[in-house]
């Protein structure tokens, strides 16, 4: 078994090999993890993140490299999905009544925009990692820099790696 068809065997045997990784952080500290993943302006949600990371360094790089790794539940990308419809109708017909060219076709528009949510929640996953900066965020970020990423999350887990935290 080669090339794509290799990696969602691994990642089901990862899965299966690791069960409970996030079992350390109880539901509100998951949620706190999860927040920062799905965020937009991620300045409080980091501080959130970063403050668990002091009580619990390892899991909650555990949960960060989940995110970097598999990125956001089918539920969520099935719900920013759906938003995004709603704003592509939305937009379509705001710029048709003031006269601008008309985006892309619906299929296309949602496409690249649910890829650069799943992006970025990846990348967010990344540079969470960075910032706490622990032996062990540093190992899985290695880890990840050897992956075949989409380039928007492969310069995240560089620049995480490389160049945070600030010095």
């Amino acid at each position: 078994m080669t090339g794509p068809r290799r990696w969602p065997v691994v990642a089901l045997l990862g899965t299966l090999a690791c069960p409970g990784v996030l079992q350390e952080l109880s539901p509100v500290e998951e949620v706190t993890v999860e927040r920062y993943l799905a965020c937009i302006d991620c300045i409080i949600p980091l501080d959130s993140v970063r403050a668990l990371a002091t009580r619990k360094a390892d899991a909650t790089v555990d949960s960060l490299n989940s995110g970097l790794l598999y990125g956001p539940g089918l539920q969520a990308v099935a719900a920013a999905e759906s938003i995004l419809v709603i704003g592509y109708v939305r937009d379509s017909i705001w710029r048709a009544q003031k006269g601008l060219l008309p985006l892309p076709q619906r299929l296309i528009y949602v496409s690249e925009a649910r890829e650069r949510y799943v992006n970025g929640y990846r990348s967010r996953g990344a540079i969470g990692m960075g910032w706490i900066h622990t032996p062990r965020a540093v190992a899985h970020l290695d880890s990840a820099a050897a992956l075949p990423l989409p380039a928007s999350v492969k310069r995240a887990v560089l620049y995480a790696r490389d160049s945070l935290p600030p010095q």
